[in-house]
């Protein structure tokens, strides 16, 4: 199925915004290496990491409103997810090598820890 969402009147003039956020990060204690954070009007609604990877809901409606086949396909797909971006993140180490950049695995830890601070605290 597709995505569940609270139930609204039919005739509510109400938009709502749904957004993914996906990020990475490298070398920062307690934090997961990737992470999937699904957003309804910026409210945490689903949730994946590569510790725990499983596709879990963060709200009562979602978990009411899906069953096992959902969780079971959107696992896989954040498990693809996930593989994609650690070929991603190798890819792009090995070419900063090639260039010399010896400093980007500090950068993206300071910048990928400023994002992934904010995700968890977004979590919490």
């Amino acid at each position: 199925g597709g995505l569940a969402v609270p139930p609204l009147p039919a005739t509510s003039p109400m938009s709502h915004s749904l957004q993914y956020v996906y990020s990475g990060t490298s070398g920062i204690r307690n934090l997961p290496e990737f992470m999937i954070v699904g957003l309804v009007d910026g409210e945490p609604f689903v949730y994946y990491d590569s510790n725990i990877r499983r596709m879990t809901p963060r709200q009562d409606w979602m978990a009411k409103s899906e069953g096992p086949d959902y969780w079971d396909r959107n696992t896989n797909k954040s498990r693809i997810h996930e593989q994609v971006y650690k070929a991603n993140i190798e890819t792009a180490k090995r070419s900063l090598e090639i260039w010399g950049a010896q400093s980007y695995p500090q950068r993206a830890g300071v910048y990928g820890g400023f994002c992934c601070n904010s995700l968890m605290r977004l979590l919490r």
